[in-house]
């Protein structure tokens, strides 16, 4: 259709995007299950997914449907030809339910006919749900914390409604669901969902008119929370325009009756920077201590985390690892919730650098007299990590060399980038026990032990290179004409850096080890292995051909 105009294959990829942003077609280039699909007719696809939100049989089975019926609504012979669609394009309006966060692909077991591949129509789940079992009504005390977050017009800051927002989290928060190994345990309605985040705490999200509330329990509910609350505060931000969100914290007053008034968050940290250290509750007009009703629930940080942070966290885990873990489980829990926190957090300063290439890494010098002054180039061992797992691609690989490589790097790189790679092998450090305990994959007691060992390694020898550099630096500022760079704890971050070791990366393999770059939630990168990108691109189903 292009060629006759004389667009080349550049053209024509900048032609579908920008007809695709002012919604003249469909077309998504960045999803390679869906790249070769271009919608010319956006109503046509309103229409099949119309097909499936009026089927009966999919209403009454509350949101559940079989492949096999996907395809007998779409090829209906009852309808007009025209009204029908190919069987070849299934697997793809399918992707595209999934892609718009409508449905979700469900573990056969504990459903009707269990062999059949089955998906989840979010928008059809029954309107209640049964809660014993799954949330205790008890949701306030140690370990529990309470948000309310209420959607707002942006101009005129009155009370708004995101409608569809519960169906799109319970599409979208669907890895955390009950029911992700089990469906039958799964915890969701027409206005809210119960969710689990293992040792990060367990959360029930509902939704009533204008107002989404959070409540996680958990060892350190914080993390979990902080989640949420994101995941929530974007979808408004980016599903409907004019809408916004403030975040408010209930009152703590319980007796005789507990009282309704919500505090708003930002207000509070304004009235708390001023000096004072109470709020009056618009409700019950009890003063309330700022730093209780603040607890847990903070403004995001932007900073790259601290290595004090680190290494205060990583004494807490070597300090409980040899001790009775089934008494101290709590602070197991904790502890490692905490480190799942600072990991996401590192890699949250790094999104733009994501764009170009992996941000999960250990850098070891392999010359054992590095420690040379006047050096101008060194060896050095790089060890590539998948962003999902937390593990390096040579374990996942099966294959000791892959995403491994010997490369020589300058002396200046090494200079800037060496105090932050001391804070990834941190992170890392703190990233492999929570990598140990939701593993997908089973490996040994030795192998993790080893594991521990390589990272540990990595991370005392880059102390030690920092240390090092900055005592060269130290003696060069003594220097009249000689200048000093300033080389903090945390480290002098340089996205150039960065990126011109992705270049260097590339030039040695472009696969990067195996490490594909895909999307988040809220559609920034993540370098995961090939065996995990099915959790981020779910392969075109294998629809079943109708007669």
């Amino acid at each position: 259709m292009v060629q006759p105009a004389g667009l080349d294959q550049e053209a024509t990829a900048s032609f579908a995007q920008i007809c695709h942003q002012l919604g003249y077609l469909i077309h998504y280039a960045d999803d390679p299950s869906l790249a070769s699909l271009v919608v010319l007719r956006p109503d046509c696809l309103s229409r099949a997914i119309s097909y499936v939100l009026e089927d009966q049989t999919t209403v009454d089975n509350m949101g559940l449907v079989s492949h096999a019926r996907l395809a007998l609504l779409w090829s209906d012979p009852a309808r007009q030809e025209d009204q029908r669609y190919d069987p070849a394009v299934h697997p793809a309006l399918l992707r595209l339910m999934e892609h718009f966060d409508l449905s979700y692909r469900v573990e056969a077991v504990g459903v009707p006919n269990g062999s059949e591949a089955i998906s989840l129509i979010a928008q059809l789940v029954p309107r209640t749900a049964e809660l014993a079992g799954a949330w205790e009504p008890e949701d306030r005390g140690p370990g529990t914390l309470n948000k309310v977050i209420e959607i707002v017009e942006s101009s005129s800051r009155r009370l708004g409604n995101a409608e569809g927002l519960v169906f799109l989290l319970i599409v979208r928060l669907h890895r955390l669901s009950l029911g992700r190994h089990d469906y039958r345990k799964a915890v969701h309605w027409g206005g809210g969902v119960v969710l689990d985040g293992g040792f990060n705490g367990r959360a029930l999200v509902t939704v009533t008119g204008p107002q989404v509330r959070l409540k996680v329990r958990g060892a350190y509910p914080q993390f979990l929370m902080g989640q949420l609350a994101g995941e929530v505060d974007w979808l408004v931000e980016s599903f409907w325009k004019g809408l916004d969100t403030v975040s408010k914290v209930p009152c703590q007053r319980l007796e005789p009756s507990p009282c309704p008034g919500l505090f708003d968050v930002e207000i509070l940290h304004r009235t708390k920077e001023r000096g004072y250290a109470e709020a009056v509750c618009p409700s019950c007009t009890e003063w309330q201590a700022i730093d209780a009703l603040l607890l847990g629930v903070t403004r995001p940080s932007t900073e790259l985390a601290r290595a004090d942070q680190v290494d205060e966290l990583l004494h807490e885990l070597t300090a409980i690892r040899d001790q009775d873990l089934p008494v101290l489980q709590s602070s197991v829990e904790a502890a490692l919730s905490r480190g799942d926190e600072l990991f996401v957090s590192y890699l949250r300063t790094l999104d733009d650098i994501g764009e170009h290439g992996p941000r999960l890494f250990t850098l070891v010098p392999l010359d054992p007299t590095w420690r040379r002054p006047g050096w101008v180039k060194q060896r050095f061992q790089v060890t590539l990590y998948c962003e999902h797992s937390r593990l390096p691609v040579w374990v996942l690989s099966g294959n000791p060399r892959a995403g491994v490589y010997d490369i020589e790097l300058p002396h200046d790189w090494v200079k800037k980038a060496a105090p932050v790679a001391k804070i990834m092998a941190s992170v890392l450090s703190l990233a492999l026990p929570a990598a140990r305990a939701i593993a997908e994959i089973e490996l040994g007691e030795d192998r993790w032990k080893e594991l521990q060992t390589q990272v540990e390694a990595a991370k005392t020898t880059l102390t030690s290179l920092v240390d090092t550099l900055a005592e060269g630096l130290e003696g060069a500022a003594k220097e009249p004409d000689s200048p000093l760079p300033h080389i903090t704890e945390e480290g002098e971050y340089s996205g150039a850096q960065l990126r011109l070791f992705h270049e260097l990366l590339r030039d040695l393999d472009l696969t990067f080890g195996g490490l594909e770059k895909v999307r988040n939630n809220r559609r920034k990168p993540l370098w995961v292995h090939t065996s995990y990108l099915s959790v981020y691109r779910p392969s075109p189903p294998a629809m079943p051909q109708t007669a």
